[in-house]
């Protein structure tokens, strides 16, 4: 439970109908206490009560929005990448998810659960990055590298991603394998522009 806007022990009220409010410190001029009529009491008190989501959190210091060092001291959320980059260097573990999308799976969440599973992954310790191709049949690989087989674990068991696990499952599969491989090569070329 949250603290109270205002302390309840210090609240009377008077045989007049005002509210007494006791002050914990008495003011320079001596005054312990105030009194309002109920309606400037209600307004009063309705002006403490924040606004539907408005923050009630406020950083200083280091931590502070427009902080000149902030970027040192809070964590850079990984950088997004596109689905055919991946920057790996052996040796590292691979997840091989290729599977077979069901026809009548469009447009119920599947694009927009891969994002975020492509955004969530990133952020988990040990990811190394994702390769992804879906092909116009239904059929696709996304292979997903890892620095070792606890932070793979640790991924199949992120509470999100078990969400997705459950609806592919229910909705959008109607086939997949899974292997890991661990990779002791690598190898890559690019075109030049």
């Amino acid at each position: 439970m949250t603290r109270p806007p205002i302390a309840t022990q210090r609240l009377a009220l008077a045989p007049d109908g005002r509210v007494i409010y006791g002050l914990k410190r008495h003011w320079r001029d001596g005054t312990s206490a105030v009194s309002f009529d109920p309606l400037t009491f209600i307004e009063r008190l309705a002006a403490l009560v924040p606004p539907p989501r408005a923050h009630q959190l406020t950083y200083h210091g280091v931590l502070a929005p427009a902080s000149a060092w902030r970027d040192l001291v809070v964590p850079k959320r990984a950088p997004a990448r596109l689905k055919y980059e991946c920057m790996i260097d052996p040796p590292c573990y691979a997840v091989i998810f290729s599977s077979l999308r069901r026809p009548d799976s469009s447009g119920d969440g599947y694009a927009e659960m891969g994002e975020r599973m492509l955004e969530l992954a990133a952020l988990q310790p040990g990811y190394l990055g994702v390769e992804s191709a879906r092909g116009s049949d239904g059929f696709g690989i996304t292979v997903s590298y890892w620095s070792s087989l606890e932070s793979i674990a640790a991924w199949r068991a992120h509470a999100e991603h078990r969400i997705a696990q459950t609806l592919g499952r229910e909705r959008w599969y109607e086939h997949f394998e899974l292997r890991i491989a661990r990779v002791e090569q690598s190898r890559s070329f690019r075109a030049p522009q």
